[in-house]
């Protein structure tokens, strides 16, 4: 959901020509972040805190895609996940297009509430000391200070 949320909020800076209707008091960090080129200085406020208050800031947006999406995350009404790993692509074709057709009836629109998704692969390997390359690898190492015993 929050790369739904993510993709319309982009799509609607591509529409609009004042970013800051589309989501008042959204954080500049976030704005700056969809709008092309981003300072060092809004990188370095991009964290978790900018992204939860560019969620509350959503969540009261006049857009009502935006708006039900923020909700959704927000208030832990996540949409429901069908695992479709075992069906045919057949099934899985009509499934898609059966949802779509029904969302279209409900909701502003489907690709806002429906959307697949698929395994991916990892960003990093697990580090493995005896591995060919391990300069590739990502070594966590703590300190231990036996006198904090």
């Amino acid at each position: 959901m929050l790369r739904l949320l993510f993709k319309r909020f982009k799509d609607l800076l591509a529409q609009k020509s004042s970013k800051t209707k589309i989501v008042p008091n959204a954080p500049p960090a976030v704005v700056a972040a969809f709008s092309g080129r981003m300072s060092l200085g809004h990188y370095l406020l991009l964290d978790d805190h900018a992204i939860s208050e560019f969620l509350k800031c959503c969540k009261t947006s006049t857009d009502v895609i935006l708006s039900r999406v923020a909700s959704g995350i927000l208030d832990r009404r996540l949409y429901k996940a069908i695992d479709a790993s075992d069906a045919a692509p057949g099934d899985v074709g009509q499934f898609t297009s059966t949802v779509t057709e029904a969302l279209r009836k409900e909701k502003p629109d489907p690709a806002y509430s429906f959307i697949g998704d698929t395994p991916g692969v990892t960003a990093y390997k697990p580090y493995d000391p005896d591995s060919d390359k391990p300069a590739t690898q990502i070594y966590v190492q703590t300190t231990w200070d036996k006198s904090r015993n």
